[in-house]
């Protein structure tokens, strides 16, 4: 991937009738480079099967809003992994998700004064309310699970 603008206007409040040239932001939520390797590996272990898994994702540079600067999202990459033991109809899993307890920023958006009230030409419009999304840290747990056979 390495997506671009070919052209990104928008209207320019600061000056009415005229449109602010972004085409040298990047879109959002398009990093140039994506990286997911995973291995999966099941041994027989007494009367059942014994799996391991691990996965590794990063991410490059992106913008989860090209309007807001604070919206830039430095590369990240995070590890999965996992050990499960099935037997007859139960898998019991220990797992752990997001291993380096690495955050990052997910969403960055706000709320302006023109999503409220209509604004008059010339009026610059400042942001009422700014929020920010990170994704969720270090997950770790046992799972347990039965799944029955209904075979007749």
């Amino acid at each position: 991937m390495n997506a671009f603008y070919g052209k990104y206007a928008e209207p320019d409040l600061t000056v009415p009738g005229t449109l602010l040239n972004r085409k040298s932001r990047e879109p959002e939520r398009a990093p140039a480079k994506q990286l997911f390797l995973s291995a999966d590996y099941s041994i027989p272990v007494g009367p059942g099967l014994l799996q391991a898994y691990a996965g590794y994702r990063y991410t490059d540079d992106y913008q989860t809003n090209p309007l807001f600067p604070e919206a830039d999202v430095n590369n990240w990459s995070t590890w999965d992994l996992s050990l499960s033991y099935n037997w007859e109809e139960w898998r019991f899993t220990l797992f752990s998700q997001n291993v380096k307890n690495k955050g990052y920023i997910q969403n960055v958006t706000g709320i302006d004064q023109t999503d409220i009230l209509p604004v008059t030409s010339g009026t610059v419009v400042p942001a009422l309310i700014r929020y920010t999304e990170y994704n969720r840290p270090r997950y770790t747990g046992l799972e347990v699970t039965y799944q029955p056979s209904f075979k007749w």
